[in-house]
């Protein structure tokens, strides 16, 4: 390790290290699901090799420190494991005969509006994360204005983790105090900055591969969704490219006391999508979370891999996606762990649900569920708006308190549901089998894993002051609570409301989750700074895009139909 400006040669030698661990998950996936096609392949080998690089150099820091010992240590047993699962590991499938060449260029022609805009964003953000990013000037170092704050912690999380090599680490500003928060997706930059890479260097390598593994995640959900290129590129534009209204406020309408158009590119925090003047906080996802929030970019690289994996699982029927989709969920919690509790409460509703459809029902359906539910939530939160305003306003601890009671109520029906499914009263005989090899094997790997964390790190930390507070509406400063909505989300809502009233049952099943998330999120604050909520909210929104964009093409669809039978008259 040669300091804060590194070698060229430790940027070689760190850049080798980071790839070596890329390829050994690129081909652990090709082993394992030899059918799959070449995106599964790409992207979730990429998020594995990643995890790879996060997890297993750090449990042999458990045992011999975060030192050069651990990395080599750990580089030997992912290699030696490859070879063995290559050796001993025969699919029953033969692999596809289908060229590799011919894959690419498949994947290239399908895809090829997704890979021009995608790339397009990518350059973006190299560009911005270059120039962000600790700059030597004359005067010292520079950062740019959406990373200044979170990116000295970041910078010092890391280079406290190589340089202490105690492990678990300790806060480098509290140096007797354990490290709770999730380090994870800064020591995998530390580990490449241990090899002797500039800290500048060791800090962006790995973001690079991380916001392609969310870009492509996503498009890769909307498309599981839809089967529609046109439909994933809207929803994947909707939600990259997100904003409300804001813009109002930066046109001139009377030249007194407004925004001019130059401020946004000039301002401190004066843009359309954060203006917390006029209670304009809904950022974009790329300046103000992917950029500065190095967690939220590792843990949504992959929560967003593991809820595309879940959902093949889910709406395709391939079973298999089970196992990887776990393994995942399962090591989020010291990635991020907001994305941890995202992927839990979206994946405990759909299991609830699957369960609820194979228990025989005396109800007939409703005709239109989604819109039951959208009247529901709706309702339920003016009902809280309008107590928390009146003169006896709902006190925290019974808001956080409600939410536990319905988190509660939901898991004595899924026990329910469970035992009619397992005692016979099931039309299908296999139900307890197909539960076990399926949700079964997804919630049994993630508490697997999850677990030891929570209780070593996570557990430790929520039970202090400030941590899981009701908190109800807590990132609306003076609006009512359905303005808010549609002052930041704009008119994105005008395709949702819609959508919800006339969605299929499959993608109500999924928006339930996501309401559910969106619910809990409503009420109860995960950390002191309630901005981070934000985190888990913009979980919810993926699926809002993408139901909104499911229905605006179809609509535009249905009227360019209608336009042509006209001109045809």
């Amino acid at each position: 390790m040669n300091g804060f400006y590194g070698s060229a040669f430790g940027n070689i030698l760190g850049t080798l290290y980071f790839l070596l661990f890329q390829c050994v998950g690129f081909l652990y996936i090709k082993r394992i699901f030899p059918k799959k096609g070449l995106l599964f392949h790409l992207l979730t080998g990429s998020v594995s090799g990643s995890v790879l690089l996060q997890w297993i150099p750090a449990l042999f820091a458990f045992f011999f420190g975060f030192s050069m010992t651990a990395h080599i240590m750990a580089l030997l047993f992912v290699v030696i494991s490859l070879v063995l699962l290559y050796v001993f590991y025969h699919p029953a499938t033969a692999v596809s005969s289908t060229a590799p060449t011919k894959d690419y260029r498949q994947l290239l022609r399908r895809n090829y509006a997704f890979l021009l805009l995608a790339g397009g964003t990518f350059v973006l953000f190299c560009i911005l994360l270059s120039t962000h990013t600790i700059l030597p000037k004359n005067d010292g170092l520079h950062v740019g204005q959406c990373t200044y704050g979170d990116l000295q912690m970041h910078l010092g999380i890391i280079t406290s983790i190589a340089n202490q090599q105690t492990f678990p680490p300790y806060y480098s500003i509290s140096p007797w105090d354990r490290l709770c928060y999730p380090f994870l997706c800064d020591s995998i930059s530390s580990s490449i900055y241990l090899f002797g890479a500039s800290l500048r260097y060791a800090y962006m390598l790995p973001m690079y591969f991380a916001f392609f593994q969310v870009i492509t995640g996503f498009y890769a959900i909307a498309d599981v969704l839809f089967h529609d290129r046109a439909k994933s590129l809207a929803a994947w534009v909707l939600f990259f490219y997100n904003g409300g209204l804001g813009f109002v406020y930066f046109i001139d309408w009377s030249r007194e006391g407004g925004y001019k158009f130059s401020d946004i590119f000039t301002g401190y925090y004066t843009t359309p999508t954060n203006l917390v003047d006029r209670n304009i906080r809904w950022v974009n996802i790329i300046a103000d979370m992917l950029l500065p929030q190095r967690a939220t970019l590792f843990g949504y690289a992959v929560l967003f891999c593991a809820i595309w994996l879940l959902l093949r699982a889910i709406r395709n029927g391939e079973k298999e996606c089970f196992l990887p989709a776990g393994i995942l969920a399962g090591a989020l919690p010291m990635i991020h762990t907001h994305s941890f509790v995202a992927i839990l409460i979206l994946s405990a509703c759909w299991m609830l649900l699957c369960l609820y459809r194979s228990v025989p029902h005396n109800t007939s359906p409703v005709e239109h569920p989604g819109a039951v539910l959208l009247g529901c939530f709706v309702t339920c939160m003016i009902l809280l708006e309008i107590l928390n305003e009146s003169s006896a306003a709902v006190a925290p601890v019974l808001l956080f308190r409600f939410g536990i009671l319905v988190a509660a109520s939901l898991v004595l029906y899924g026990l329910s549901l469970l035992y009619r499914c397992f005692s016979g009263k099931s039309t299908n005989n296999d139900t307890l089998q197909k539960f076990l090899t399926t949700w079964g094997v997804f919630f049994g790997v993630l508490l697997l894993l999850a677990l030891p964390q929570l209780l070593e790190w996570t557990f430790g930390q929520t039970t202090q002051s400030g941590f899981l507070l009701g908190h109800f509406n807590w990132g609306n400063q003076g609006d009512t609570y359905l303005w808010f909505y549609l002052k930041n989300w704009g008119a994105i809502l005008l395709w949702f409301v819609p959508a919800m009233i006339h969605c299929k049952k499959e993608d109500f099943d999924v928006m339930s989750g996501a309401f559910l998330l969106w619910f809990v999120v409503e009420i109860i604050s995960f950390t002191p700074n309630t901005y981070d909520n934000n985190k888990l909210l913009y979980i919810t929104y993926i699926f809002v895009c993408c139901l909104s964009a499911d229905y605006g093409i179809d609509f535009l669809r249905s009227l360019k139909k209608a336009s042509s039978r006209y001109l045809c008259m």
